[in-house]
């Protein structure tokens, strides 16, 4: 949960004893990962506190994605007016720094603002099937398997660092395949 929710979790916060009880009495819950010590309800299930901190949720994806994509953005109206006198290798160089930029605003925002904002929809619709918090755990458990690769794929000292690596251990990685010729059959089905 974003910094913002803080405040009103520690308000809203009801004696766990009895919003526990009235989880697995209203809800229907499996009562021990409700009674897990590392459990903690954050809102009265009595009550609808789980909205208002779903929108402010979307609300501060909504905002950060915003900032994040305005950014960029205003990077790109920047440098564009700077490189005015410039040749046209800065230029070109210029355009692909604005690229990968974007490239990675978006890739922020698939791998981290989209499953919080997948998950707070989610709860306001009050959707009950599994399969989106498959989808919701697999994008946010790999933003940094994808922010890494964008930095390999995309820049060029990581370009040339895994080309370097790749032509340095190629030959050594193609002397350890076993090569397996074809098999040949006789009229009568034997191996020679």
């Amino acid at each position: 949960m974003p910094l913002t929710m803080i405040p009103f979790i520690y308000a809203l916060t009801p004696n766990q004893e009895k919003a526990k009880r009235a989880m697995i009495h209203d809800y229907k819950v499996y009562p021990d990962c409700v009674y897990d010590v590392n459990s903690v309800i954050v809102c009265n299930p009595l009550n609808n506190c789980a909205i208002i901190f779903a929108i402010i949720n979307l609300a501060n994806v909504v905002g950060s994605t915003f900032i994040i994509f305005y950014a960029t953005h205003k990077a790109y109206i920047l440098l564009s007016k700077r490189m005015m006198t410039k040749s046209n290798k800065t230029k070109r160089m210029h355009q692909k720094f604005n690229k990968r930029t974007r490239l990675q605003a978006f890739v922020i925002f698939t791998f981290a603002n989209f499953p919080i904002l997948m998950a707070n929809l989610i709860l306001l619709i009050d959707i009950e099937t599994a399969w989106p918090s498959y989808i919701i755990d697999i994008l946010r458990e790999n933003q940094p398997n994808a922010s890494l690769l964008t930095l390999f794929l995309f820049y060029d000292p990581y370009q040339l660092y895994l080309t370097t690596i790749w032509r340095k251990y190629r030959k050594h990685f193609s002397k350890r395949i076993v090569r397996v010729k074809s098999v040949h059959y006789s009229e009568n089905n034997q191996r020679f």
